[in-house]
């Protein structure tokens, strides 16, 4: 009698698979904080770059009115247009821009995290804030220059 020739098996064990998913689970382990912090960084980036806007825009109204109010007699009311108070312009908001007149000479922007938005749990920074003269800060645990930094 003829012997019939062995079937050649082609797949994983189940030891290769189980390897295959550990390899998996820990590199989505460092991977998935490491993007969540990229696109936060990116949100701050936004937002900095909002709060400038808006920074000029007042120093603007201030060059044309001599104040930073919405006008000589309203102070404490938000001067800022519509354009500027959302961030990013179009889409799904990750900030909102308002600004305190407290004075006709001082201002304070602040960058708020939209609560239903993706920077919503942001304890690090929170808000952002740029004041009349130029100083950065935030509300959160972290220090203002790490939530400024370029």
């Amino acid at each position: 009698m003829h012997a019939s020739p062995r079937r050649i098996q082609a797949g994983f064990t189940l030891v290769e698979m189980a390897i295959v998913a550990t390899l998996i689970s820990i590199l989505a382990a460092f991977a998935i904080p490491a993007y969540k912090d990229s696109v936060d960084r990116s949100h701050r980036s936004g937002a900095r770059q909002s709060l400038m806007s808006a920074a000029q825009w007042m120093e603007r109204h201030y060059s044309s009115n001599n104040t930073y109010c919405a006008s000589a007699t309203n102070c404490g009311t938000d001067p800022l247009p519509e354009s500027l108070k959302a961030v990013p312009a179009s889409g799904a908001r990750a900030y909102t821009i308002t600004v305190t007149t407290p004075s006709a000479t001082q201002y304070l922007l602040t960058a708020t995290p939209v609560s239903t938005g993706p920077m919503r749990s942001d304890t690090r920074c929170n808000a952002l804030t740029l004041d009349h003269r130029g100083v950065q800060a935030v509300t959160g645990t972290a220090a203002a220059n790490t939530c400024w930094r370029k």
